[in-house]
């Protein structure tokens, strides 16, 4: 039961699914991920689906702006996800670098010859 109440939580918690405004980074956690990203395609599937079954002739209206809003939902939280994903390799890189450079810098300047 606990799994289910934490699953639950997530689900209603995740800022993931609330992206109305700008995306709150330091609130988003790696366990909103998969959730949000889940529920935002089952979603984009049933509009699909929805916009297949439909007797009427296509339209704006009954077509494109549901599979857009069905899709944009998925794109957006894809987008933040990978932002948050590009900043966390940024920093790791830089870090990678900064202790590389340093260790250079060491091989360097200590076996560097005076003319």
């Amino acid at each position: 039961m606990r799994v289910l109440t934490k699953h639950a939580n997530i689900m209603t918690d995740n800022i993931l699914l609330k992206l109305q405004d700008e995306p709150r980074f330091a609130d988003i956690s790696p366990e909103h991920v998969r959730p949000a990203l889940r529920q935002a395609m089952d979603e984009a599937r049933a509009a699909v689906s929805a916009v297949k079954a439909q007797t009427e002739a296509a339209s704006w209206l009954n077509t494109v702006e549901p599979l857009t809003d069905a899709t944009e939902r998925v794109g957006r939280i894809w987008g933040v996800v990978a932002h948050l994903n590009a900043v966390v390799e940024h920093r790791r890189t830089a870090r990678r670098l900064q202790r590389t450079d340093a260790r250079s810098n060491r091989l360097f300047y200590r076996n560097r010859t005076r003319y």
